[in-house]
C-alpha cells in the first residue's frame, strides 16, 4: 500500500513510519525540513520531500498514487502563523478536499480525547471544528475517513518528555492495524 503521513516527520509520525515499512508499505512523508526526518532517509521505502503542506495543490501532488493518508499534524499551542484553526481545521478541510481529487481510498486523521465544541480548552475546540469540517466533505463515507481520538498526556514542567511512547506506539500499531485491515479487506 502507498501510504503518505502528514506530521511523518513528529513524535508519533515517525515510529508510525518505521512500522509501516517494516509491514512492507511505501511512505510519503513531506516536512518542512529534511533534518528534522533524518532518522527516515534510511529506510529504503520512505520517500521524503520537503512541502508546505498548508497549500491545496502541493496536498493533491503529495496524494497523488497513495491508497490512504494519515493526518498527525497538531500543535499543542498556537505561535505566529500557526492557529489551531489553521493546523487542526482549515487543514483537515484541505486534506480531505486533495485526498477526493487524488482518489484516495482511506483518510485517517488524529483528533483528540475530549474534542468537543463545548470543551474548556482551544485546543480540544479546534479538534472538535476539525472533525466537522471532515464531516461535511461530499462524498465522504464512514470507511473512507476515521477519526483517531489520541491522549496525549503531559508533565507541565517538562513538555517535550510529556508525551509518554507506550501510548504512541499503541497509536502507531492502532493506525498501522487499521491501514493493513483495509489493505486486505
Amino acid at each position: 500500500m502507498n501510504v503518505c503521513v502528514l506530521g511523518g516527520s513528529g513524535f508519533v509520525g515517525t515510529e508510525l513510519v518505521i512500522r509501516l515499512v517494516r509491514a512492507g508499505h511505501w511512505v510519503r512523508v513531506p516536512t518542512r525540513s529534511l533534518a528534522r526526518a533524518e532518522q527516515l532517509r534510511v529506510l529504503d521505502t520512505v520517500e521524503l520531500s520537503v512541502a508546505n503542506v498548508h497549500e491545496p495543490r502541493v496536498l493533491s501532488q503529495l496524494f497523488a498514487g497513495c491508497d490512504a493518508v494519515v493526518n498527525l499534524i497538531g500543535i499543542l499551542n498556537p505561535r505566529r502563523g500557526a492557529s489551531f484553526d489553521m493546523v487542526h481545521t482549515e487543514l483537515a478541510a484541505k486534506v480531505m478536499a486533495a485526498a477526493r481529487t487524488a482518489a484516495v481510498r482511506r483518510v485517517l486523521h488524529m483528533s483528540a480525547l475530549g474534542a468537543d465544541s463545548q470543551a474548556p480548552s482551544r485546543y480540544l475546540r479546534s479538534k472538535a471544528a476539525a472533525e466537522g469540517r471532515l464531516r461535511e466533505v461530499p462524498g465522504v463515507g464512514p470507511r473512507t475517513e476515521e477519526r483517531i481520538r489520541a491522549a496525549l498526556e503531559h508533565d507541565p514542567s517538562d513538555l517535550e518528555a510529556s508525551i509518554r511512547l507506550d501510548r504512541a506506539i499503541s497509536l502507531t500499531d492502532r493506525i498501522a492495524a487499521d491501514l493493513d485491515g483495509h489493505a486486505a479487506g
